[in-house]
C-alpha cells in the first residue's frame, strides 16, 4: 500500500456511512490520507451513528441511481482516486426486493464509472463486489479470478450484473482513457458495529445482549470470514498497485483468509466458548429456506503475489476481534471509537504504518 500515492489526491468513497464505509473512513483518517463520501444518510444503529461520523468528513447525501448529483459530486471533489462501496448487500433483502437490488447493484455502478468517465481528476477506480459473482457448483474449490460468473439467487446476480458494467466501462475507458477500473471481491466480511439483520455474528451479538434466539439456518455452510480491516487495506493496495502490476496480473482481485473456509456450526463454537451459556442457538427445518450457495471459498494467490497483501488475522481471530468489541462496548469497557482504534492500532502494527497516535 503506497501511502504517499494515497496522499497526493482525495479518495472518493460511495457507501461511506454503511459498515465497511465507516471503517475505511477512520482507517484513512489515521493515515493522514483524505477520504470524500458519497451515500445515503445512514441507518439507525450503523456504525457510522455510533461513531458520531456525521460532518467529519467532506460528505454527499444522496442516492447512486441518481447520476446527475453523483456526477456533481465527483466533480465538486475532484479525486484522484474512487472506491464503490455502495450497495444492496444484503442476501435476504435482494429476495424481498430484487428489482431496487438490481437498480442499485448494478444501475448505480453504471452511473458511478459514468460520472468518473466524466471526471478529469481520476486515475483508478475499485468497484468492491463479492464472492459471490462466481458460478458456483457446490464443489468447495476455492474460487479463482479466472472462473466463470453466474449466479442463482437475486444478490449474487445483481453483483455479477455490476462485473458486467464493468467489463462494458473497461472496453470503453480502454478507447478514451488510460484508467484502470478494478473489480476487488471479498469474502464475509466482519468486525465490531455491524448489526444488519440476518448476518451470523449481529445475530449472535443480539443473541448474547438482547437475550434473542440465534436461528441457524444452514449450519454446515461454510463461509471466509474475514475482519472489515483485511479487505479494506486491499482495496487501498489494489488502488496504488504499479500499473505494470496491473497489466501483469489483470483487473481482478480476491480478498480471502489464507485457511479453507470456517462452517457456521464453527463460528457459532467460538462464540459459546467466548460467551458461555448466553447464546440460544435453534436450528429450525431448512424445508422452505430462502435459497443460498452452500460451499464458499476464495483463492487470494493474486493478491498476495500482486500486491504483497496477505490477511491480517485468521479467520478464528476475526471472529474473536469481532465478539470482544461487542463485549467490550455492551460492557461499558471501551467507547466505539476507542474499540475501533484497538483494532487499527492492531492492523498499523501489522502493516508496519505510521497512524495519528505515531505522528
Amino acid at each position: 500500500m503506497n501511502l504517499e500515492l494515497l496522499k497526493s489526491g482525495p479518495v472518493f468513497l460511495t457507501g461511506h456511512t454503511g459498515f465497511k464505509g465507516a471503517w475505511l473512513t477512520v482507517f484513512l483518517e489515521n493515515l493522514g490520507i483524505e477520504v470524500i463520501g458519497y451515500a445515503l444518510e445512514s441507518e439507525q444503529d450503523s456504525l457510522y451513528e455510533i461513531l458520531n461520523r456525521k460532518g467529519k468528513i467532506r460528505e454527499t447525501f444522496g442516492d447512486i441511481r441518481n447520476f446527475e448529483n453523483l456526477k456533481k459530486a465527483l466533480q465538486a471533489a475532484s479525486p484522484k482516486y474512487v472506491l464503490h462501496f455502495a450497495a444492496q448487500a444484503l442476501v435476504t433483502d435482494a429476495y424481498q426486493d430484487p428489482i431496487g437490488t438490481f437498480e442499485v447493484n448494478s444501475i448505480g455502478t453504471a452511473n458511478l464509472l459514468e460520472a468518473c468517465r466524466r471526471t478529469a481528476s481520476i486515475e483508478r477506480i475499485g468497484i468492491v463486489t463479492t464472492d459471490k459473482v462466481y458460478e458456483n457448483k457446490g464443489t468447495g474449490r476455492a474460487f479463482l479470478e479466472a472462473d466463470p460468473l453466474g449466479a442463482d439467487d437475486p444478490y449474487s446476480a445483481s453483483k455479477v450484473a455490476s462485473e458486467q458494467v464493468i467489463r462494458a466501462w473497461q472496453t470503453i475507458y480502454s478507447t478514451e482513457k488510460d484508467i484502470d477500473i478494478l473489480a476487488l471481491r471479498a469474502g464475509n466480511v466482519i468486525g465490531g458495529g455491524d448489526l444488519s439483520p440476518n448476518r451470523l455474528l449481529s445475530d449472535i451479538v443480539k443473541s448474547r445482549f438482547e437475550n434473542k434466539e440465534l436461528e441457524i439456518r444452514f449450519p454446515d455452510s461454510s463461509r471466509p470470514w474475514q475482519h472489515a480491516l483485511d479487505p479494506l487495506w486491499g482495496y487501498l493496495s489494489a488502488l496504488t498497485a504499479p500499473k505494470s502490476k496491473i497489466e501483469q496480473f489483470g483487473r481482478s482481485f480476491n480478498f480471502g483468509p489464507n485457511s479453507q473456509s470456517m462452517r457456521v456450526r464453527d463460528v457459532i463454537a467460538i462464540a459459546e466458548d467466548f460467551w458461555p451459556n448466553q447464546i440460544k442457538a435453534i436450528y429450525p427445518s431448512n424445508e422452505n429456506q430462502l435459497y443460498e450457495a452452500s460451499l464458499l471459498d476464495l483463492n487470494s494467490d493474486l493478491a498476495q503475489i500482486a500486491l504483497q497483501w496477505n490477511p491480517i488475522w485468521s479467520q478464528t481471530e476475526s471472529v474473536l476481534k469481532t465478539l470482544f468489541w461487542w463485549d467490550a462496548v455492551k460492557m461499558g469497557k471501551l467507547s466505539p471509537m476507542e474499540a475501533c482504534m484497538l483494532d487499527i492500532d492492531d492492523a498499523l502494527d501489522y502493516l508496519n504504518l505510521p497512524g495519528k497516535n505515531a505522528q
